[in-house]
């Protein structure tokens, strides 16, 4: 009997499906010619072929009729094969009417439990370790519940393998990488019978967030942001490296105390770590563990794991290079629609347009281009008051709120910029001084955020601001605030065209 050290409940499904539920079965007396009738019978009748000619030449039998498994009080004793048949003939001129199966068997046999049956690489290791192509698989009371053989367990491991074309055709035709990563922790899960499959990215603080996840346990870790104080300082070098971290077991690893205590904190008793990469930058992880069991991680497992994580790098690529191509046409839509702004203010500048619809065009413009923008163009007075110049999108009640208010220092954004002559990044209402005695207003119509510039002619005369507001907690991006600085010089030439 060949126990393990990881019993589990059930056996995954695709290793269930390896296994032969009703594999012929006599007792040891059985005459030999008798149980190769068996084994004839059990073939389809294109296959069936007289006893009388050497079974091991007739080509690949299926998995049941490959063998006849002898039992006797309700225990596995032994198996008869087409090899063990042919080795006795060509030994012994008895006639095999006139011999019981118990003289011919291969015995005793190595059986695994079906608890046991866990690991497609380790079954096959039994196999090939002891030199037999059939394994009688048994439940708890060493009943014997069915077979599995060398072809259905090869089945499995192609399976595996396309596993790895599956997802590389998916590479080929997805540009969602997150749809790929949760397909690929999923398709892991399954194949490795294992705890855990997790992917985590790496942050620039070398903490990981885990991004993807699949797993049998109800302690989720997807979204968590997961750090190791006492790892985390090597954890860059050796990965990017290209290391596989392989513990069978975190209580004999060699590793320190408090990064023991850092993966019983996540759950882990045994894991794998391999890196993924974006080009030459290390990206993040992909963990595959179990969280209570030892586990001896096999050769094939791991070099299975290996061609999934090139897969996940070619994948992680592909989108880093499909987001830098959208953001480049981004900015280069963004650039062209900008000069057209421009041209269009312009043009209604020159036309003497009313400074009012001027600035309530170029507030929508540019609320058109910066998603979430709510803009405000404010106009600064002889009594150095800030009046309402446009904002269509702002509430009227808030616009005739601040209408008047007086410049100076935390006066929000807009009368701190002025008083400072600078431009004022305000990212959270709530929480910035800048806003302590005004925050209850803007709060109040849901205004989380706002960036007020100066708009300065060429004397640096200050004539008012423009601001952009968020209903959100945010800060601006490098091209906002290039895009900002453009239009803020055209906004000046309408004031100034109009105050001339």
């Amino acid at each position: 009997m060949l126990n393990s050290n990881m019993p589990r409940e059930m056996t995954p499904k695709d290793l269930t499906t390896a296994i032969v539920r009703n594999p012929i079965i006599v007792s040891p007396n059985t005459p030999v010619r008798e149980a190769i009738a068996r084994m004839n019978e059990a073939r389809s009748p294109d296959e069936a072929v007289p006893t009388a000619q050497p079974l091991s030449n007739h080509g690949q039998l299926d998995a049941r009729a490959s063998c006849v498994v002898v039992v006797e009080s309700q225990s596995v004793i032994g198996i008869l094969t087409e090899q063990d048949v042919v080795r006795f003939v060509c030994a012994s001129p008895q006639r095999l009417d006139e011999v019981p199966v118990r003289q011919v068997m291969t015995a005793p046999v190595p059986t695994l439990r079906e608890s046991a049956l866990t690991n497609l690489f380790s079954a096959i290791r039994v196999l090939q370790q002891n030199h037999i192509r059939q394994l009688p698989i048994v439940d708890e009371q060493d009943c014997l519940v069915g077979l599995v053989t060398h072809e259905t367990l090869l089945q499995k491991q192609l399976q595996r393998e396309q596993i790895v074309a599956d997802l590389a055709a998916q590479i080929r035709f997805s540009l969602s990488l997150q749809t790929i990563l949760d397909t690929a922790v999923v398709q892991i899960h399954q194949a490795m019978g294992c705890d855990r499959v997790n992917i985590w990215q790496l942050e620039p603080d070398l903490s990981t967030v885990v991004v993807a996840e699949s797993t049998d346990s109800p302690q989720s870790l997807m979204g968590e942001r997961v750090r190791d104080e006492c790892y985390q300082q090597h954890i860059t070098q050796f990965y990017r490296e290209g290391h596989v971290r392989v513990v069978p077991d975190i209580y004999t690893a060699k590793m320190s105390d408090c990064h023991r205590e850092f993966l019983i904190s996540l759950g882990t008793r045994a894991k794998i770590l391999l890196p993924l990469f974006c080009g030459e930058h290390l990206w993040g992880l992909l963990n595959v563990s179990e969280s209570e069991i030892v586990r001896d991680w096999q050769t094939d497992e791991i070099d299975f794991l290996r061609k999934l994580a090139t897969q996940l790098t070619i994948a992680i690529q592909q989108s880093a290079t499909h987001e830098q191509l959208q953001a480049e046409l981004q900015e280069r839509q963004q650039t062209e629609t900008c000069l057209q702004i421009k041209n269009d203010l312009l043009a209604r500048v020159a036309a003497q347009e009313p400074l009012a619809d001027t600035l309530n065009h170029a507030c929508t413009a540019i609320e058109e281009i910066l998603d979430g923008a709510l803009c405000s163009i404010l106009l600064l007075d002889s009594n150095n008051k800030l009046r309402d110049g446009a904002a269509p999108s702002l509430p009227n009640d808030y616009r005739r709120q601040i209408d008047g208010v007086q410049v100076g220092e935390a006066v929000g954004s807009c009368g701190t910029a002025v008083h400072r002559r600078e431009q004022v990044i305000v990212a959270d209402i709530a929480h910035d001084p800048l806003w302590e005695n005004f925050k209850d207003l803007a709060l109040s119509f849901d205004l989380r955020a706002c960036w007020s510039t100066p708009i300065v002619d060429s004397d640096q005369a200050i004539l008012g601001t423009f601001a952009l507001y968020y209903r959100e907690v945010r800060s601006p991006r490098a091209d906002e605030l290039a895009l900002v600085d453009s239009l803020v010089q055209i906004i000046m030439l309408a004031i100034q065209r109009h105050q001339n």
